[in-house]
């Protein structure tokens, strides 16, 4: 079963619908059902930085501020609830079990989406306090977390992003790390990463011991860990615009030579306003998009290009 409610208006059986609070206190919510009155409405439980209490979690769902949601959605399946709603560009996700009167409490989730403003924070570092926004300038960035410092897989990763600094600095990108451990313990584990790794490290790593930045970017996925960081990747335009987000698990250490090569067809797409294949490498051919007419082609690839299909034209551009 699918419930709506959008804007203001509401479907019979959709849950109701308020206009009063901001959408920051959207952070925390609680799942109530009783079997005789079916969904409740939604509570807020707390501000982003407010963990929700035990004692003091209130029953129902109450007055949820969704005065910006475009759309909605309750979908019920046997005794689970799923409930995604739109709201200042962002999808919120919220996730229970029906259990009679009292339901389990849980946490939403603000899925960041492609194409989306990446938000700001301020958050320390092993490089002093960061102010997300302003440190990237005009770069491209590349923001990831890991679980834990002074871990086995998370110490070859830090290891190989610091290798890369000739890398990044060609394509004006800056790494940035996340883990919810203190300055002290990452300084004090970059000594073991120099040792093994062989490179010091050479960009800051985030101390998100309040898991702010985590939570803000959905980097605590609590059925692999409650509380510890997966290892997600964001890689974050000049625009301060998001173009591509990656989510490993904990015991897969992630391929940066990927990201690098994603990063590539990104500047290159924005550059030449073409596509690129699978497996795509740097200079290799590119796909020129169906919505460009041959005419218009013509204009923008004078040295021509190969017609596999109408719509798949390779091109040579770089």
């Amino acid at each position: 079963m699918v419930h709506e409610a959008v804007a203001g208006r509401r479907e019979p059986g959709a849950c109701p619908v308020a206009h009063e609070q901001s959408p920051t206190d959207l952070v925390f919510q609680q799942a109530h059902a009783g079997a005789d009155s079916g969904l409740s409405q939604m509570e807020p439980l707390g501000r982003p930085d407010e963990a929700p209490g035990g004692d003091d979690l209130q029953e129902g769902f109450g007055k949820a501020d969704i005065h910006r949601v475009s759309a909605t959605f309750f979908i019920l399946t046997g005794n689970s609830i799923h409930l995604l709603a739109y709201f200042e560009g962002r999808k919120l996700a919220l996730h229970g079990r029906l259990e009679g009167r009292r339901g389990p409490r849980t946490e939403t989730t603000m899925s960041l989406q492609l194409g989306q403003k990446a938000p700001d924070f301020e958050q320390d570092s092993t490089e002093g306090p960061i102010s997300f926004h302003a440190w990237l300038g005009d770069a491209w960035g590349v923001l990831f977390s890991h679980p834990k410092d002074f871990t086995p897989v998370c110490t070859t990763e830090l290891g190989a992003v610091a290798r890369l600094k000739p890398e990044w600095s060609r394509r004006n990108v800056k790494p940035i790390a996340l883990s919810v451990d203190p300055v002290d313990a990452h300084r004090a584990w970059a000594g073991d990463i120099a040792e093994t790794q062989g490179q010091t490290l050479n960009y800051p790593v985030l101390a998100d011991t309040d898991r702010k930045v985590a939570q803000i970017y959905d980097m605590i996925h609590p059925l692999s860990d409650p509380l510890l960081t997966v290892r997600a990747v964001y890689v974050i335009d000049p625009a301060k615009t998001i173009r591509m987000s990656l989510t490993y698990p904990p015991s897969t250490g992630r391929n940066f030579q990927e990201i690098l090569r994603v990063i590539d067809a990104l500047q290159l797409t924005d550059a030449e306003k073409v596509a690129t294949p699978a497996d795509w490498l740097p200079s290799e051919p590119a796909i020129i998009p169906p919505s460009l007419s041959d005419e218009a082609a013509r204009e923008r690839f004078p040295q021509g290009w190969t017609t596999l299909k109408p719509y798949l034209r390779m091109v040579q551009v770089s």
